[in-house]
């Protein structure tokens, strides 16, 4: 006997994928390419250009014109990537998806990314998806993997991100949370992907962070933000803290995701000293932490 479902077609999730664009002419093709390449997925891409120099513009019209699920939102100055991705995040419409993607112009995706990130977030009821990702050089050669899935903690918003921007699928409810919840204040703060998940957590939505990596994450010398490893990469992070960056940082995020506080007093500076376990680093990273952000504090003030 015939299964009575035979014929019935599978329905594939519909996806809008936010793609952040500015002077990526030399990447740009490849990921558009690999975006394109989805299976088991219907995939619209929005892209904003934030006023490229180069022949980013020119490439991703070209794109338009072959493709109709491509849109082209924007080629105007809007000022870094955070603020570009905010603004994407802000204008495509939540009504007409199932989920949402962030995209990098310089990476590529297996063909089987976005199907993986949905089916996990559905089999596992989560609001938000993130993973493991593999670093590649310029030209495509394998580097090393990024870990980003050790166990979640309570307070592991405050202090990091839960992996690449790039990586990261949202469910329909989560991605219209964030529509109303993108005000001037979190405009301001420089790192989306940190500030998204300290407001999906601090806001007990479920985020899930895949230990399969689940893209290749290219690092070259114009990358904003790159993979955490190698010298000049973990001196750029000394140096944030160092010099009082990340100390900044810590600041705003947290009154962004605890009601705007004007001033935090003495006992909610000592919060990020006696918490520092709450980072999902190695304990020996997470300690070193406390007197650099001591100094700091100190400096300014605040203890």
């Amino acid at each position: 006997m015939l299964s009575k479902n035979k014929n019935v077609k599978k329905k594939f999730p519909k996806i809008a994928v936010l793609l952040a664009a500015y002077n990526g002419e030399k990447y740009i093709s490849e990921q558009i390419d690999s975006i394109l390449k989805q299976k088991d997925v219907l995939i619209d891409i929005y892209i904003s250009d934030d006023a490229s120099t180069d022949n980013t513009k020119q490439i991703i019209k070209s794109f338009v014109d072959k493709n109709s699920n491509i849109i082209f939102l924007n080629d105007k100055r809007i000022g870094g990537p955070a603020k570009n991705f905010y603004n994407l995040i802000k204008q495509v419409d939540s009504g007409k998806y199932d989920f949402f993607a962030l995209s990098d112009q310089d990476d590529t995706w297996p063909e089987y990314r976005l199907s993986r990130a949905t089916e996990t977030l559905e089999k596992k009821s989560a609001s938000a998806y993130s993973s493991d990702v593999i670093a590649v050089s310029e030209d495509s050669q394998f580097k090393k993997i990024i870990k980003k899935s050790q166990p979640q903690k309570k307070y592991d918003h405050i202090f990091e991100t839960p992996g690449p921007g790039c990586s990261f699928v949202f469910n329909k409810t989560f991605f219209k949370f964030l529509q109303g919840n993108l005000d001037s204040q979190a405009f301001s703060f420089p790192y989306h992907d940190w500030l998204i998940y300290a407001l999906a957590r601090q806001n007990q939505f479920n985020w899930i962070i895949d230990d399969a990596p689940n893209l290749f994450y290219r690092q070259h010398n114009s990358n904003f933000m790159g993979a955490n490893y190698g010298f000049f990469s973990r001196l750029k992070r000394l140096n944030r803290i160092l010099f009082g960056e990340y100390y900044k940082d810590l600041i705003q995020i947290y009154k962004i995701t605890h009601n705007n506080k004007k001033h935090l007093n003495f006992l909610n500076v000592w919060f990020f000293i006696i918490n520092f376990r709450q980072t999902r680093r190695k304990f020996r990273h997470a300690l070193l932490m406390i007197p650099f952000l001591m100094i700091v504090s100190i400096q300014k003030n605040d203890i």
